[in-house]
């Protein structure tokens, strides 16, 4: 396996995120839940109807991971809101539960074109 941590976002000496890569992802959720360890982990991340988006990303390699609608409607498994096609803070703030899911994913939306 290569580097545990990859920088995805960096500006200078500083790094905002980094990536975990996919087989990193696959030991980390074969953890015994029974050690507390796994606890530990996953305390942060509560149920969303958004976790197969997430995991999905997680299990991702590439830097850059360009959707459309109906792709991202295909992982989570079902219709996104009319908001989604409206606003652009449905993709970009953490104030709702997409912009968690997708920065919890490992990614920051970018360029998202709503026509």
């Amino acid at each position: 396996m290569g580097p545990f941590l990859v920088a995805v976002d960096a500006h200078g000496m500083r790094v905002w995120r980094y990536r975990i890569p996919a087989e990193a992802v696959g030991l980390l959720r074969n953890l015994d839940p029974s050690s507390g360890d796994h606890n530990r982990l996953i305390a942060d991340r509560s149920i969303s109807k958004y976790d197969p988006l997430i995991d999905w990303m997680l299990a991702q390699t590439a830097d850059v991971l360009p959707l459309t609608f109906t792709q991202v409607e295909d992982i989570v498994g079902f219709e996104l809101a009319r908001s989604a096609r409206k606003h652009l803070p449905y993709w970009y703030s953490v104030q709702n539960s997409m912009g968690r899911a997708i920065a919890a994913g490992g990614y920051k939306a970018t360029r998202v074109e709503l026509s």
